[in-house]
């Protein structure tokens, strides 16, 4: 192995070990100086292959991020320094908002930038290890947390079913092993409803609808024998389907958290409704265009928006919403372009994900969105590496 190869999977080997390491928070040890320390790690090193991505390569999307990163530093530093308290008392300052939405969506450059310069793709053997290991310690967070769950009461699921979700994307990478690929997504997706998080069930069975249509998609293309190859498909989706469906039907607290949905959404429809008539009927012009500040959402509320949309229009206004518009947009482009059918698989169900999950909860400021990012730029990288590759040749 070359020295430079080395270096990019060490950096690699690096950022994911940050990861695994504060996945186990409230597993090992408790949220506190030990995560502040990795966050802080991982934003300092991944802001210095921000800069070296930008001035070595031209993507748009790794602009585009770049410029929506920026706008939220700038605000960082003009919002005022007051601390917002949240409905139930804690307090939130605008540093514990950047560093999550820094940490959160910064780890795109460092695996952009591997992945474009050296040979690091998805098909690495230690992206299938980290995905095992992020697994199990979901698996672990599951079983210690079950009985937290009160089920002549629900007020809300595991948050542990997004974990799930965020391993989806694995599936895809054994497209082409059948029985492999539609076991993880099996285990993946009856965790995601035994976890009963709603969101969660959603945004994981809209992902899935998208990894069986381009298993469908692929399968007609590189097989000669179509027709069987779409009944094998169709034959395990339907498994599937009539596993997840016994599975909710015969959850009576699962089924009541749902028909609270129509009740109001865990009063989503007061916090929906109060921020985007601050937003839409502001006291100035001014604030419609640029927003209010960071944690204006909780100021006005109590609460974060819960919508990524409104979280985005209240803090940067309508500047922001654009910028995070051409975002999702230029991702979906490179999705659709991408020559690679497994690569272009694992963008799109990040771009349902992200799309899903922003109406309704939390995406850019999730840390979960990690995860996402570094299959992001290792895709988006190892593309452009092929395309400039090419091109030379």
């Amino acid at each position: 192995m070359r020295i430079g190869q080395f270096k990019g999977e060490l950096v690699a080997l690096i950022f994911q070990m940050i990861f695994i390491l504060y996945a186990l928070s409230g597993v090992v040890y408790e949220n506190g100086l030990i995560t502040n320390i990795l966050m802080i790690f991982s934003v300092l090193l991944s802001t210095y292959y921000c800069v070296l991505s930008n001035l070595r390569y031209s993507n748009k999307f790794l602009r585009i991020l770049t410029i929506f990163i920026t706008l939220y530093v700038i605000y960082f530093f003009l919002s005022s320094n007051q601390i917002v308290f949240s409905i139930v008392g804690t307090p939130i300052t605008k540093l514990y908002t950047l560093k999550v939405v820094l940490f959160a969506i910064s780890s795109f450059f460092p695996f952009y930038y591997i992945a474009n310069k050296y040979d690091y793709s998805i098909y690495n053997k230690k992206i299938v290890l980290f995905y095992l290991i992020l697994f199990f310690i979901s698996i672990v967070k599951y079983i210690t947390r079950r009985n937290e769950l009160d089920f002549e009461g629900v007020e809300g699921g595991l948050n542990v079913a997004y974990t799930f979700v965020a391993c989806l994307p694995i599936a895809a990478i054994f497209m082409k092993k059948k029985f492999i690929y539609y076991t993880i997504i099996g285990i993946l997706m009856l965790l995601i409803i035994a976890a009963m998080k709603r969101g969660a069930i959603i945004v994981g069975l809209m992902m899935i609808l998208v990894c069986i249509y381009h298993a469908l998609k692929m399968k007609s293309k590189v097989n000669s024998n179509r027709i069987t190859n779409v009944i094998v498909v169709i034959f395990f989706a339907a498994i599937l389907s009539l596993v997840a469906y016994n599975s909710v039907v015969t959850n009576e607290a699962l089924l009541n958290r749902f028909a609270e949905i129509s009740e109001g959404g865990s009063g989503r429809d007061m916090i929906y409704t109060t921020l985007l008539n601050k937003w839409i009927e502001p006291d100035d012009a001014t604030s419609f265009l640029f927003g209010y500040g960071m944690n204006a959402t909780v100021k006005f509320t109590g609460f974060f928006a819960h919508n990524d949309w409104l979280e985005v229009a209240i803090t940067c206004g309508l500047l922001g919403v654009i910028i995070y518009i051409m975002m999702i947009y230029r991702l979906y482009k490179y999705g659709k372009t991408n020559e690679d059918y497994i690569g272009k698989t694992i963008v799109m169900m990040i771009v349902v994900a992200w799309l899903v999950s922003s109406l309704f909860s939390m995406f850019y400021s999730s840390t979960l969105t990690f995860v996402y990012m570094m299959l992001t730029g290792i895709i988006l990288g190892n593309n452009d590496r092929k395309i400039r590759k090419n091109f030379n040749n």
